[in-house]
């Protein structure tokens, strides 16, 4: 839904997903669908976010997107072709949260609120944090939490 891979800010620290897309909530109430949310723990190598954190900020600044060049993105998409090698063969946590149907997600106010909604199922699915669980939560949920 975010488009892109999580990613831990700065290169350290947990992994944090990208904002999402409307493009989910939009398929959701086009589609009347109702949604099976999961979520897959585990987080990339350090070397991938160090990579990464560069990459995820000249998306959002065109000033530094000059400045990482191409280079950075062979190197980044390099460096998740090695993640999916290591984790070959190796279990990963998946936890699956009960179907929301349409009729409940129909009651949802606008596309906004549906994504939201959609987010919160996912990442309430997502395991218990020793430091808490507010760093999966963008800083908006965190606060309405």
């Amino acid at each position: 839904p975010a488009g892109g891979v999580a990613t831990a800010p700065k290169g350290f620290g947990r992994a944090r997903d990208l904002p999402w897309k409307m493009f989910p909530a939009r398929l959701v109430r086009d589609a009347k669908a109702s949604v099976v949310p999961m979520h897959f723990s585990g987080q990339n190598g350090r070397l991938f976010h160090l990579v990464s954190g560069p990459m995820n900020l000249a998306e959002r600044d065109g000033r530094v997107a000059k400045f990482v060049g191409r280079a950075s993105l062979t190197l980044r998409t390099s460096l998740l072709i090695h993640e999916f090698g290591r984790l070959s063969g190796k279990s990963i946590d998946v936890r699956v949260g009960d179907v929301l149907g349409w009729d409940e997600l129909e009651q949802v106010g606008d596309r906004k609120a549906l994504l939201e909604r959609l987010y919160r199922a996912v990442f309430d699915l997502a395991p218990a944090d020793p430091r808490g669980r507010g760093q999966f939560l963008p800083q908006r949920m965190r606060n309405a939490a």
